[in-house]
């Protein structure tokens, strides 16, 4: 959306702008189940706060698409044709939004869990989809910072290193690799990104270190996705205080230097 969608409240249907008179819920369920909708305002607060968030479409990735970046859409042999229609609508969508603001909506199905409406450019859609946004508004990064913008560019390449991928190393191991490969990153090697696991996003990843390289207060505005254990063996271990077991599941503490747990 250009505008910010509309506020959901109790007496008051929000989202885009026709739902004042389509009236449709917050949330979708089947006709078939029975689940009644609590604590409306928690969701209502939720959707609300995403909806709010400024997004852009990252200009630099779509020139570099158009020039350099062009042979990324041909390494995946197995595409179907489909796939390759949804990339080019994707594409025309962002050149069709750059420049400007845009928002996007937000809606949750009967278990809670949140969705855009958005499907060709979305936070949750396709590597392509997900590396072409950006936050309209950039932050200065922090030593921190930078560690985990490191940690989310090592994932992204998921290379294999001995029995495991990076993504399950240390996080140390995760920063270390990235400067190990700070030169290719940097000079946006085609070769190099087109090894990556998420190429699109990693490529988005390697022009926002090129810009802070060139310019140390450069403001990022690329959203950082860090994933989280979390499942009912962690609800387990808690409720038993089984502290074995909470070692195993990420609920200790733990250095950047040690293996991140995974029970499975």
């Amino acid at each position: 959306m250009l505008c910010e969608p509309t506020k959901w409240g109790d007496k008051k249907y929000g989202g885009f702008l026709e739902n004042d008179i389509l009236k449709k819920e917050i949330y979708t369920q089947s006709p078939s189940n029975k689940h009644k909708m609590e604590n409306k305002k928690l969701l209502y607060n939720s959707v609300n706060y995403l909806n709010s968030i400024q997004f852009e479409i990252n200009i630099d990735l779509l020139e570099f698409l158009a020039k350099k970046g062009n042979s990324l859409f041909y390494t995946d042999v197995d595409i179907s044709e489909s796939e390759r229609l949804q990339q080019a609508i994707t594409i025309k969508i962002a050149e069709t939004y750059k420049n400007i603001p845009i928002y996007l909506n937000t809606h949750a199905d009967w278990r809670g869990r949140l969705y855009t409406n958005s499907f060709f450019i979305s936070y949750q859609g396709s590597d392509l989809s997900t590396s072409l946004l950006l936050l309209y508004k950039g932050e200065e990064l922090t030593e921190l910072g930078k560690d985990y913008l490191y940690i989310y560019g090592a994932n992204l390449f998921n290379v294999k290193i001995k029995d495991k991928t990076i993504s399950k190393k240390p996080l140390l191991e995760r920063i270390n690799w990235v400067k190990d490969n700070y030169q290719k990153i940097i000079n946006l090697d085609i070769e190099f990104i087109k090894k990556a696991e998420s190429k699109f996003l990693f490529a988005a990843f390697c022009l926002t270190l090129k810009n802070i390289h060139e310019d140390h207060k450069y403001k990022v505005k690329l959203p950082v996705f860090l994933d989280a254990t979390c499942s009912g063996i962690q609800h387990l271990a808690t409720l038993l205080l089984d502290k074995e077991l909470a070692k195993k599941v990420n609920l200790t503490p733990q250095t950047i230097s040690e293996d991140v747990q995974d029970i499975y």
